[in-house]
């Protein structure tokens, strides 16, 4: 069903659209429905939404892996066009992990999200996407080259060096995003 909206509705969406993509937060208590973050995660949010890399260490179960759960939501369903790419040292972490909070609050967002989700990815279209994997395939981070692009790692410090390298190649455009986390 195509929905047909009138000029000044049009203009009402794209600016809330433009207000989202300034603050996660917002998007996160509008369209999620969630506002059960806590002062560090929505400070988490707001860097990703201003700083090309931002990295996050910090002790066990304090909300990482949810926060970034709902910056990956926000970024794929805000910017048209883009690929966000999430990984981790191990298959159990991105599948298990991750992609569950993802997949949790997908189904739970107050406003239904655009996408076709599955275990680990949520298919827009053929440009648009987001997808997890392990990060221990060498060649896992190639070919990439979309002008919206955000990088998600899970417990960062197992991720070899020679990956990060990879994920780096990943941010030459000015509007990619790389978000760390992890245990120091």
């Amino acid at each position: 069903m195509d929905l047909e909206f009138s000029p000044a509705q049009k203009e009402k969406l794209r600016k809330r659209v433009l207000a989202f993509r300034q603050d996660p937060f917002l998007f996160c208590k509008e369209v999620l429905g969630i506002n059960t973050h806590w002062e560090k995660q929505i400070e988490v949010m707001r860097a990703v939404a201003v700083h090309r890399k931002v990295s996050v260490r910090s002790g066990h179960d304090v909300g990482k892996s949810f926060v970034a759960a709902d910056i990956a939501l926000w970024f794929l369903q805000c910017y048209p066009e883009s690929i966000v790419i999430t990984t981790a040292p191990t298959w159990r972490q991105v599948e298990k992990v991750l992609w569950g909070e993802i997949r949790s609050h997908f189904f739970k967002s107050k406003v239904p999200l655009t996408g076709q989700i599955l275990e680990t990815e949520i298919k827009i279209g053929p440009k648009w996407y987001a997808i997890g994997f392990s990060s221990d395939a060498q060649d896992a981070f190639q070919g990439y080259h979309e002008k919206h692009i955000l990088i998600i790692v899970d417990e960062a410090s197992g991720v070899p060096d020679d990956t990060v390298d990879q994920i780096d190649s990943l941010l030459a455009n000015e509007h990619a995003r790389l978000l760390m986390i992890g245990n120091p």
